[in-house]
């Protein structure tokens, strides 16, 4: 008969700031990272397809993640709220924004989701909406 050896594993998860790092630790010992503990932002928001009501928002990709979450914000906010319940998840890169109100500036933040609890830090894109009247 083989002797058993008591096994303990524990998940544990270091939060620093709005960073994360999970690692493993097995009888007390902590292990290297076994998980990604960083989540690249995305770059190169880009605006296209404007009306005075519709937009449509592109991204790339930050990383290998497929989603991400979206926040479109009325006026010109610096950053935006982490916890806030505003923000929507998406499997696209690409937007269709309707029901925007003419005569408007919009702040739209995207940030990425690499599972696990990780998100990147929101990058934004900033849009106006309004007619240009001219005279000659």
């Amino acid at each position: 008969m083989k002797n058993l050896i008591p096994l303990f594993v524990a998940l544990v998860t270091l939060t620093s700031g709005l960073s994360a790092k999970p690692i493993i630790c097995v009888n007390g010992l902590n292990y290297a990272y076994m998980f990604a503990t960083t989540c690249p932002p995305v770059s190169n928001p880009n605006v296209s397809d404007v009306t005075e009501t519709t937009a449509t928002i592109t991204w790339e990709s930050g990383g290998n993640e497929t989603q991400w979450l979206y926040l479109v914000v009325e006026g010109d906010s610096t950053s935006p709220s982490v916890s806030d319940d505003a923000w929507v998840l998406t499997t696209s890169d690409t937007l269709h924004l309707d029901s925007l109100s003419e005569g408007r500036f919009y702040r739209i933040w995207i940030k990425a989701d690499c599972g696990n609890g990780l998100m990147s830090n929101a990058n934004h894109v900033d849009l106006a909406l309004g007619r240009l009247h001219l005279t000659f």
